[in-house]
């Protein structure tokens, strides 16, 4: 969990750092990053709490599947494998949910609009 900080904590924050950027930095820590085998497969998968929400992401070698706070525009324009979820709170969610929408290179794999996520994952893995 961020360990490309590199801060050492110092009384009630961290030396050289303003109370508001320690704030940002203490929230920060709420990421986290894990290589974890889904369907019998390792996926790196990527987990930040904003706000009430989390932002949630599994990357395979060929893709990501992202949750409704990534914009699958962009995603598009810079030619990327991406799967769209929505209504998802975790990584587990997103195993057992549907293909809300993908990028046209996705669509070139051949995945589509409502595939199974664990049938995607077979395919980004």
């Amino acid at each position: 969990e961020v360990s490309s900080l590199r801060l050492k904590p110092y009384k009630d924050g961290f030396k050289g750092v303003s109370r508001e950027e320690t704030r940002t930095l203490v929230r920060l820590r709420r990421t986290r990053v894990y290589k974890m085998p889904i369907i019998g497969k390792k996926f790196k998968t990527f987990e930040l709490v904003l706000g009430e929400k989390k932002l949630l992401v599994i990357r395979g070698s060929k893709g990501y599947i992202m949750c409704g706070y990534l914009n699958l525009t962009v995603a598009e324009k810079f030619k990327d494998v991406a799967i769209k979820v929505t209504g998802v709170s975790s990584i587990k969610d997103i195993v057992k949910t549907k293909v809300c929408a993908c990028t046209s290179s996705a669509r070139k794999l051949g995945i589509f609009k409502g595939q199974s996520i664990k049938e995607v994952l077979e395919i980004i893995a």
